[in-house]
């Protein structure tokens, strides 16, 4: 908790601050802390709460970081930290996801109408091998899929929760241009 006037927003210290059982009606008068006239009182007020970017700790975040960087290379495509990792301490797996435009997903997984579980298992493949090697970089228990844009959407609109990776390590180069590191 921290202690300020209700009408100015000065802190109060510890002398302003009510001592122990006793109400906030008592708190001193901000006038007769700083003599300038303010007719308002200190009150306690709780400290604003932070929202975590995410439940990883720094070390692995870095490296989560650093292979989103490797992914973002090998794919012209960012990838995001969605789901539990973003919510809560006891997170199961790190989610990763690339969005892909429904027509490049549609053209990478097609789903023949003879056979579609075969882009299925492309699909499959794919994401776990990835997976896998996000594993073994990261030392994190990474789930990876590619998604439609569509779907990723309806299942998280407005991309309030995901958290982009690897576009935080950027150079500019002696021509000038700048390269992700």
């Amino acid at each position: 908790m921290t202690v300020t006037c209700n009408e100015c927003g000065r802190p109060g210290d510890a002398a302003t601050a009510p001592g122990p059982g006793e109400s906030i009606a008592r708190f001193t008068p901000c006038d007769t802390v700083y003599l300038d006239g303010c007719s308002g009182v200190f009150e306690e007020r709780p400290e604003p709460s932070r929202k975590r970017a995410s439940w990883i700790r720094y070390p692995d975040m870095d490296r989560l970081d650093r292979w989103g960087g490797v992914l973002f290379r090998a794919t012209g495509q960012v990838a995001y930290l969605v789901g539990s990792a973003l919510e809560r301490r006891d997170f199961g797996d790190v989610d990763v996801r690339i969005i892909l435009d429904d027509e490049v997903y549609d053209a990478l997984f097609p789903a023949p109408l003879y056979h579609p579980q075969r882009a299925q298992a492309l699909w499959s493949m794919l994401c776990e091998a990835i997976s896998a090697w996000g594993r073994q970089e990261t030392g994190l228990p990474i789930d990876f899929q590619f998604q439609r844009r569509t779907q990723a959407n309806e299942e998280e609109p407005g991309a309030g929760r995901r958290h982009a990776l690897g576009l935080g390590k950027w150079a500019q180069r002696e021509d000038g241009e700048w390269v992700l590191r």
